[in-house]
């Protein structure tokens, strides 16, 4: 049995092909050495309408894909794990063409670390679990899909 922790990844995509970048993210995960010898189970699609600021443009106004990734690590987690999966996340990001758009903006494809079992973590850059990640349905339902919850 597996003694290492999970960790869950929410992806999400509402510009162009969002199947497709899903899936790239996915395989950017599986193919990361970060991740070498470890497991991944990938929920299902979630569709959901996109979360805006009140005076966000209507152009904004796209729905997106969704999806959770929950990958069972083959090694220990601490604090620089942690943000060398914050790094990974930003490195698929800018792989698969993300550009900045503003708070909440429309996205090529957003990676984010929703939560690591038994690991929390508050700083600058980095919050574990994800603070928003209980009041998401896009994150939730399918996290919980998977058997998994905050």
């Amino acid at each position: 049995m597996n003694s290492f922790p999970y960790v869950a990844f929410g992806l999400g995509s509402n510009i162009g092909d969002g199947e497709v970048q899903l899936h790239c993210a996915v395989e950017k995960i599986r193919s990361s050495p970060l991740l070498c010898g470890a497991t991944l189970r990938c929920s299902e699609i979630y569709r959901s309408e996109a979360l805006l600021p009140k005076d966000a443009p209507k152009a904004w106004d796209m729905p997106f894909v969704n999806q959770v990734v929950v990958v069972h690590m083959a090694r220990p987690m601490d604090e620089g794990a942690a943000y060398a999966l914050l790094d990974l996340c930003k490195e698929i990001e800018r792989d698969l063409g993300r550009v900045p758009r503003g708070h909440w903006g429309p996205r090529e494809i957003d990676v984010d670390i929703i939560m690591i079992e038994g690991f929390t973590l508050h700083s600058d850059v980095l919050t574990i679990p994800h603070p928003q990640a209980h009041l998401r349905d896009f994150v939730m339902i399918p996290l919980r899909a998977l058997g998994y919850d905050l």
